[in-house]
């Protein structure tokens, strides 16, 4: 089962058009990678628009107390490679298609993954695992904070974003 077809970003943009940065393009490697993949997942990352994060509020699929006017921004790369020499066990990450909240600072810094729902529902008793997974994935990303129209920012905002798991080179 697939979820979570592409949206079409403001102003006409579309993933790896030339906003993102070439450091975190999805066609750089990371130098820190092994030459020797034995295995790692995929992430692909979509984040949730305003209107739509209004509609699962509506829907009480996500409980927020207050959204500011403008929500953090992720600034990387649509698609994250992770290795799984990176996890903390050996079974791996079982492709699933995950509705997550980042907590990002003021300034713009990541602070925390947490899974709000995950398919299928059968891996719910892994979430943990799949937080430290995306907590190693974007705790060198680049993000913009929230902020509201008469210029103040909240400490901490969400940034809700829909994530697809992949298992890549899996024996």
């Amino acid at each position: 089962m697939r979820l979570g077809k592409g949206t079409i970003l403001p102003g006409g943009l579309s993933p790896g058009s030339p906003t993102s940065t070439p450091e975190n393009s999805p066609t750089s490697i990371p130098e820190d990678s092994p030459t020797s993949k034995a295995g790692g997942v995929l992430a692909s990352v979509d984040p949730i628009l305003k209107d739509e994060v209004n509609q699962l509020i509506q829907e009480k699929k996500l409980r927020v107390d207050g959204l500011p006017d403008v929500l953090a921004e992720y600034q990387g790369s649509r698609t994250k490679e992770l290795e799984i020499t990176l996890l903390p066990n050996d079974s791996g990450l079982k492709e699933a298609n995950i509705l997550a909240s980042l907590v990002i600072d003021k300034n713009g810094n990541f602070q925390q993954a947490m899974v709000i729902n995950i398919e299928p529902t059968i891996l719910s008793s892994e979430t943990s695992i799949y937080e430290q997974a995306l907590n190693k994935i974007f705790k060198q990303e680049s993000f913009v904070g929230a902020y509201n129209e008469d210029s103040s920012r909240p400490e901490l905002s969400n940034l809700y974003l829909r994530i697809r798991i992949e298992p890549i080179n899996s024996q």
